[in-house]
């Protein structure tokens, strides 16, 4: 399954790629089908390397996210 792409999911991913790795994040209005196939696939290959699935990253980005707000 793929991961839910909103704000805070397109902009972590983009964090953890790095620079230049992922196109930019304009909101989820003007994400089309090639933006989302990047985000996925490295979304896929990003949570193999942490041993979860795919589907399952979102909880962890959403968790990182509050963490290093001071929210969690």
């Amino acid at each position: 399954m793929e991961i839910p792409l909103d704000g805070l999911v397109g902009h972590a991913l983009k964090r953890q790629a790095g620079r230049g790795k992922l196109p930019p994040w304009r909101g989820i209005r003007e994400l089309t089908p090639e933006m989302s196939g990047e985000f996925q696939t490295f979304a896929l290959r990003y949570a193999a390397s942490m041993g979860i699935s795919r589907v399952h990253l979102d909880m962890r980005l959403w968790a990182e996210e509050r963490e290093e707000k001071g929210a969690g």
